[in-house]
């Protein structure tokens, strides 16, 4: 290649890293002659019809982002087997991203918060993510400082479909092989993505290209002639990657606002995509949100990620931050974010795999700076691959409602290596859950432990005292007006039964100061509540399982923690049992979830073992079962089996039909509209608590406040108390028609309904009461 090439082409590749839209790339390559010139374009994954692989990726432009950055870790891990001179596919490789992470950068079991301050800063250095362009829809830059690739591999890296590049290392993130296509769908219109890479320095053996740069274009083509869909191609004239010499490019961010292209690049790999759809909640700085919602979807970074904003129009102390992942942020702000005594920590089973929980509880407001509508999260080796929305903790098993808001439950579904077992539970695109047993198994599991969590139980109680007992007082009038419309009215009483529901549930709660729980790092004891020797066996439910509790001075973070976590396995005789474990101040609470293969009578004998990194003996005990039929708790723990009445075996009985009562409505000022996703169009919500449910209704409703603005003087309290007891009827009435619906749907539907409901409401009932006044 002549030098005229070789400066030419590294011209061009400045030029295409310097422009800052689409509408600049076009321009740069028609210049060139490359844009129209169809012969100097291939397809992507060296097929035409590689739409609908590239389409099918992740729905959200955020979600998209992180696969850009998973790849710039794991080119960063790669690197490092490259200078230590490991196959990364062989068998003195690490097994794991955390065994990799200590091996190499010294990261203690993963823990980003474990390195020095001033390592976590040069490790950000060598990856980075940049804000350039247009705030409304910005370009973005990735780089790292990684293994790279010379410009002959980029068909088989970079450029590649499905293909097996990285199926085989066990320590990297990203082994779906879609060569992080989720993002292109969201690049401009004509989805346009640069290239550039040059492979390390001990990795070039072999390799004719080696020390060159390779650069390319990614580019839609739109349908044309016979094509049913459009189609992804980049650039290559002649048939090959575009290629040239320099000692380094000039193409990072410099350490000051708003320099971009400062710094030099001698290695490595550095991508951009163009007009980022990003969407409204996330065009701010990228410092805030954007960080914000990244570190969601990568609880545990591989490696700190510098992010950049250099926009124009921005002012702060600092254009920089460094993103580390969700678990890092909640560890250094616990004590200002989360409830005391949080994370607590757990263990469920699928298949028997074990899989870690961490439980967050987060104080009134404070989950939304770290997540959205997720409650329950899925991680494979720090990213997020699905999750369960908060709308999980409404569910009549669980009964949590007035903690649907702060909630965030993380399990780690890293130890899952059957490929088969991930696909049936995980979609490809990495973003979402696939419906199926795997999943309902999960959920059942999860349902299992949450629902028995005795530190969200009562912190359940602490927040429904907050919210409703200011409210008792202010009931008696409706219970009032309620009871008149039902003696009034005997038709009602047998529609609905009117129960007492105004007393305060909180009068014989004692206040005062609980102390907080310490536990250690490493029990010294983990001990069972009661033995069960084979002589006096626990009795556990045929289908309804059992609950078996242990004392402990370990702390709550006990077995998810991700400096040595502590583990809990159960073993039990040929026979297949999940279980589930939660550890809340002291207790630690097994699950057992009986199969369908046991029977009734069967004994099983089971084997706890506990052990962690300090112990070289491990806690066991050993437990003797025997299968009975449906089996209830007793406050202490102990069961008993339970004896059903001749009207329960035939539900034919009205006294063991459950009584909906009249719950009275409580008003919700505008100030508190966000706990209850009001505006002022809403008029009622349920809160579902374990066994009953709670209403909340608008007391500033648009249609409200206008009737009682045009009221006769004083009569603004009676027209709230008639609208108040209008939506109690209204909402019992259709809870009472949509019992059999799923616990969110119920909610939803009472919402809506009254949310139509409310603006003819008042009207409707002025209007009816004035009809004896036409006669």
């Amino acid at each position: 290649m002549s030098t005229l090439d070789n400066d030419t082409h590294r011209e061009l590749c400045l030029a295409l890293v310097g422009s800052e839209s689409e509408e600049e790339v076009i321009t740069v390559l028609t210049e060139a002659g490359l844009w129209s010139d169809s012969s100097s374009w291939r397809y992507y994954g060296g097929k035409e019809s590689n739409y609908s692989d590239i389409g099918n990726q992740q729905d959200s432009p955020d979600a998209a982002i992180v696969e850009k950055l998973v790849n710039c870790g794991d080119a960063m891990l790669l690197a490092k087997c490259a200078e230590y001179g490991v196959d990364p596919e062989g068998p003195c490789a690490p097994k794991t991203v955390c065994q990799a992470q200590e091996r190499f950068f010294g990261i203690k079991n993963g823990d980003l918060n474990t390195l020095s301050k001033k390592n976590r800063q040069l490790l950000a250095d060598k990856i980075g993510m940049v804000a350039s362009g247009s705030r409304s829809n910005p370009c973005y830059s990735f780089f790292d400082l990684g293994i790279g690739q010379s410009p002959s591999q980029f068909p088989d890296t970079f450029l590649s479909l499905t293909a097996s590049n990285k199926i085989r290392i066990h320590c990297v993130q990203g082994r779906f092989n879609m060569g992080s296509t989720g993002v292109l769908e969201f690049s401009g219109n004509r989805n346009l993505q640069l290239i550039v890479s040059r492979k390390h320095p001990a990795a070039r053996n072999g390799l004719t290209d080696g020390e060159r740069w390779g650069v390319t274009i990614v580019r839609r083509e739109d349908p044309h002639d016979d094509m049913k869909s459009s189609s992804y191609q980049y650039l290559a004239p002649n048939g090959e990657i575009i290629t040239f010499d320099a000692e380094s490019l000039r193409i990072l961010p410099g350490v000051r606002y708003p320099d971009n292209y400062a710094r030099s690049m001698a290695y490595g790999t550095y991508i951009k995509v163009y007009d980022y759809n990003i969407g409204a909640s996330y065009r701010t700085n990228i410092l805030f949100d954007l960080n914000y919602r990244l570190s969601f979807l990568m609880p545990n970074a591989t490696l700190p990620i510098r992010l950049y904003e250099r926009r124009d129009g921005y002012v702060g102390h600092s254009m920089e931050v460094n993103l580390m992942g969700l678990l890092s942020r909640l560890a250094n702000d616990r004590k200002n974010n989360l409830e005391t005594g949080y994370p607590s920590s757990g263990e469920i089973t699928i298949d028997d795999i074990v899989l870690p929980v961490s439980i967050f509880a987060f104080k009134a407001g404070k989950k939304e700076n770290y997540a959205k509508n997720e409650g329950i999260v899925m991680t494979i080796n720090g990213q997020t691959h699905g999750a369960l929305k908060s709308d999980f903790f409404k569910r009549k098993s669980i009964g949590l409602g007035y903690l649907v808001k702060d909630i965030l439950v993380v399990v780690d579904c890293s130890s899952i290596a059957s490929s088969r077992l991930r696909e049936l539970l995980f979609m490809n695109s990495r973003d979402r859950l696939r419906a199926g047993n795997v999943k309902a198994r999960l959920e059942s599991q999860l349902e299992y432990l949450i629902s028995n969590h005795s530190g969200l139980k009562r912190l359940q109680e602490k927040r429904k005292k907050q919210a409703i007992e200011d409210q008792i007082a202010d009931s008696k009038p409706i219970n009032k007006i309620l009871r008149s419309l039902f003696n009034a009215n005997p038709m009602l009483s047998k529609v609905f039964r009117f129960g007492e529901q105004l007393t305060d549930p909180f009068s014989d709660v004692k206040e005062g100061q609980v102390q907080a729980y310490q536990g250690l790092k490493f029990p010294t004891f983990f001990t069972l509540d009661k033995e069960f020797p084979a002589e006096s066996p626990k009795l556990c439910g045929h289908n309804s399982g059992c609950k078996i509790r242990f004392h402990t001075d370990a702390e709550n973070e006990y077995f998810s923690r991700s400096n040595d976590p502590g583990s809990l396995m159960v073993t039990c005789d040929d026979t297949k049992i999940n279980y589930s474990v939660n550890l809340w101040n002291g207790v630690a609470t097994l699950f057992l979830n009986t199969s369908d293969t046991v029977s009734i009578g069967q004994r099983l004998f089971l084997t706890v073992e506990v052990s962690d990194a300090s112990r070289h003996a491990t806690f066991n005990h050993s437990i003797y079962l025997i299968i009975t039929s449906e089996i209830e708790e007793t406050s202490g723990g102990s069961s008993s089996p339970r004896k059903l009445s001749r009207d329960e075996k035939k539900g034919e009985s009205a006294q063991t039909q459950p009584s909906l009562g009249i719950p009275i409505p409580k008003p919700v000022k505008k100030e508190n509209w966000s706990q209850h996703d009001f505006d002022e169009h809403s008029a009622l919500r349920a809160v579902y608590d374990a066994d009953s449910y709670d209403f909340f209704y608008n007391a500033d409703n648009l249609y409200l406040k206008y009737e009682q603005k045009h009221c006769p003087s004083g009569k603004e309290r009676l027209i709230e108390m008639q609208y108040q007891s209008a939506l109690a009827l209204i909402g019992v009435a259709l809870l009472k028609s949509a019992e059999n619906e799923s616990q969110s749907n119920v909610e939803e539907v009472l919402y809506n309904a009254t949310r139509s409901i409310s603006p003819i409401l008042l009207p409707m009932i002025r209007t009816l009461g004035d009809l004896e006044n036409l006669e």
